[in-house]
């Protein structure tokens, strides 16, 4: 067989090209790839065709459509490095810019021949942050943003009737977690770096406090703090930055009707099960017993959602034209009043500040750095538990949504501090009389003592 030349093989090449009519779509649907995958890919061109204000995908491709007039590679390179930068400033983590940045490099590159550096598009996307700083917690921009009011929660809560739904808006209002507690957390080589939450990172204060602890159990709120039925929650678990905070009561029950939610689908719950899971559904064993994390992601839309159902975000469309994006270079979207998932932490702290919680109870349970207050202060002793959970009840009642509840938690912890100061009162009374007792006695001893040496 005679050997082709150079020039032989790229005019046969060019004839081919020149004989395939699909359009990129139609080549991106005949690629091979598993239906998962497409699915996901398919859910990111959309996403990147509106951002870009682009009629089809055909025109994420062409800037002549008509006549099938490519854009030069730089310039789809160029889009493409606004998107995920885009993607960055809402908040993605790297992992979820990255698969964003796979979907493009699919569509592009492997079923429409057009090659951009992608290693560099790669390159600029941020680093992961040292756990106590993900989300955002030093960032300006964050730092401006506004908190979740009481009634735009009630409203969440209200607009939704999935368990998981209704039961994420408490906690994460109640413990203040940053959006990336909830899954496990990777560096670039694929080691864990954190676990994600497990029913096991969740603790009943009964367990905890001793009913007969030699010292707590003779204060005179002790039994009411044990009985209380928030839970003490373990963030990063097992790692140098782990920290831990409590749940609302009212959080507490929610979360419990979603689990029982869960076993009733069909689930087996175990200690090392996600806290919360991806949604699945009734009579799918195989799926039911082997769950995944729900994703800092997958929570992120539901919040939007959400948010869309009361109108706190109205959707938007396309803000301008592909060719304005790439004249601008900005992509000239709305900044949000309330940033999806921070909006929580912030009103979690906002609410203990206002409502007098220690400062340095604050910044443990809210996972600040603390320096070596943070690091010696071990909250896994009843005394820690005890002590922290005194201060985050002052709390309680500002973090608590529901009103009924929240009345409730109010009258609760006015009983428990009128009991205290009632049963420090009859202390100090009975003290009083006792030392009035002894004074009489004294008084007698002396007169005794008198009468006894004038007689000799």
């Amino acid at each position: 067989m005679a050997k082709r030349t150079l020039k032989e093989i790229l005019k046969e090449q060019q004839t081919s090209v020149e004989q395939d009519t699909r359009t990129p779509y139609e080549k991106f649907k005949q690629k091979p790839a598993s239906p998962v995958t497409k699915d996901v890919y398919e859910k990111v061109l959309e996403r990147f065709r509106q951002f870009c204000g682009a009629a089809n995908y055909d025109a994420l491709v062409y800037k002549d459509t008509e006549n099938k007039i490519q854009y030069e590679p730089k310039v789809i390179q160029r889009m493409c490095q606004l998107y995920l930068k885009e993607l960055t400033n809402d908040g993605l983590r790297r992992p979820s810019v990255l698969m964003q940045l796979w979907a493009l490099a699919f569509f592009y590159q492997k079923c429409n021949d057009i090659v951009c550096n992608w290693e560099l598009l790669s390159s600029e996307i941020p680093k992961e942050r040292p756990l106590k700083q993900q989300n955002e917690d030093e960032d300006e921009e964050y730092q401006k943003a506004e908190m979740y009011t009481v009634p735009e929660q009630q409203q969440m809560i209200a607009v939704t009737r999935d368990p998981r739904d209704r039961a994420v808006v408490p906690f994460t209002g109640s413990t203040g977690v940053r959006a990336g507690a909830f899954e496990p957390l990777y560096n670039e080589q694929g080691e864990l770096l954190a676990p994600g939450l497990q029913i096991r990172h969740i603790h009943k204060i009964k367990d905890l406090l001793p009913e007969d602890h030699p010292i707590l159990s003779q204060y005179p709120d002790y039994k009411a703090i044990r009985m209380y039925s928030g839970y003490l929650v373990q963030v990063y678990a097992d790692t140098p930055d782990e920290y831990f905070t409590f749940t609302s009561p009212e959080a507490a029950r929610l979360l419990d009707i979603y689990h029982q939610d869960r076993v009733m689908r069909g689930e087996v719950l175990k200690m090392d099960s996600p806290l919360f899971r991806e949604i699945f559904y009734s009579g799918n064993k195989e799926k039911a017993n082997n769950p995944t994390y729900a994703s800092a992601q997958a929570l992120q839309m539901t919040m939007q959602r959400l948010q869309r159902r009361i109108g706190m975000r109205p959707k938007m469309k396309a803000a301008m034209s592909m060719k304005e994006l790439l004249k601008s270079g900005k992509p000239g979207r709305i900044r949000r009043r309330v940033k999806v998932m921070h909006g929580f932490r912030k009103f979690t702290d906002t609410m203990m500040t206002n409502s007098g919680v220690d400062p340095e109870f604050r910044k443990l349970m809210m996972g600040h750095d603390c320096g070596l207050q943070e690091n010696y202060y071990d909250y896994k002793q009843p005394e820690s538990v005890y002590r922290a959970l005194t201060e985050y009840l002052k709390a309680v009642p500002y973090l608590t949504l529901d009103e009924q509840e929240r009345l409730r938690a109010k009258l609760e912890y006015s009983e428990m501090q009128n009991k205290e100061l009632r049963e420090s009162l009859e202390g100090t009374e009975t003290l009083v009389k006792m030392m009035i007792k002894r004074q009489e006695a004294t008084e007698q001893e002396v007169k005794q003592l008198k009468e006894t040496s004038a007689a000799g």
